[in-house]
């Protein structure tokens, strides 16, 4: 395990076909600090593929990640991420978040909201694979349009307060 390495955001960040890594054993806090991180990308790309553990914070409020065309956050491979602020802007083709590979989610604090308004896309807040777990707490809320804010294939989801609004489906295999 690697220290601790804060990011705190000073300006808007834009993504232009990348992603942001977190590797394996590497431990990061971002602060969005009221900025956005825009993904101004094409088909398939990610915000961030976590591997290690982020914790993603927003000390002065209006924090958002935003547009990503996959998943904005893939926690992937006994990743583990964190959400305590900020709003998650699912406006594209799939999920805002996607955990599988027995990867870890726990949101506490925050918001995904699902902004698409194509009726032919039918994807949302969180989808959940390959012995994911996620959990929801806090003053979390996940609220959009009417598709799928939960999507379990095989995998667990906590709940313990927070929002959900309605639009989940479970199918175990």
């Amino acid at each position: 395990q690697y220290p601790t390495v804060y990011f705190r955001l000073e300006e808007d960040l834009t993504l232009t076909n990348s992603f942001i890594q977190v590797p394996s054993k590497a431990d990061a806090v971002l602060d969005l600090n009221g900025h956005t991180i825009t993904a101004n990308q094409t088909e398939g790309a990610s915000i961030f593929r976590v591997f290690g553990r982020l914790t993603i914070i927003d000390t002065q409020g209006g924090g958002r990640l935003k547009g990503a065309t996959r998943y904005t956050i893939r926690v992937i491979e006994y990743g583990r991420v964190y959400i305590k602020g900020g709003t998650i802007e699912q406006t594209y083709t799939s999920y805002a978040v996607f955990v599988a590979d027995s990867g870890r989610f726990e949101m506490t604090g925050g918001t995904i909201n699902i902004v698409n308004n194509d009726s032919r896309i039918k994807y949302g807040g969180i989808r959940i694979e390959d012995n994911g777990i996620v959990t929801i707490s806090g003053d979390a809320r996940i609220t959009g349009r009417d598709w799928h804010r939960l999507y379990i294939e095989s995998g667990k989801l906590y709940a313990d307060g927070g929002t959900i609004e309605l639009g989940m489906t479970i199918r175990s295999n």
